[in-house]
């Protein structure tokens, strides 16, 4: 995400927004302001802060590695590792794994 604002994009609305809001993005772009969808403003504002137990999950998803994976190399259960990737899912704004991944990918 912050890669795309470095490069100009104007407005961030995740992939199942309302059309209400595509347009109120739309709007705001359109004056040349940054609309960002309020699922995900929390994070780009904070700087995309994460305990520690986050970010070693993410970078663990960041290699490609199965929550089964992921739970032997952290020493988490897998139900924790599961409960660990709900919570990003929700505060990327993201439905899956594969989301979670792309967006990954842009702000790195």
């Amino acid at each position: 995400m912050r890669k795309a604002v470095q490069v100009g994009v104007q407005a961030f609305v995740v992939k199942d927004a309302t059309s209400e809001e595509v347009v109120a993005a739309t709007l705001v772009a359109r004056y040349r302001c940054l609309y960002l969808d309020s699922r995900v403003a929390p994070v780009f504002l904070r700087g995309g802060e994460r305990d520690n137990r986050q970010s070693v999950v993410l970078e663990c998803l960041r290699q490609g590695l199965s929550n089964q994976e992921i739970a032997e190399r952290t020493n988490l259960s897998n139900s924790s590792v599961k409960a660990e990737m709900r919570a990003l899912f929700h505060q990327y704004g993201v439905k899956d794994r594969n989301s979670l991944v792309k967006v990954l990918n842009l702000t790195l």
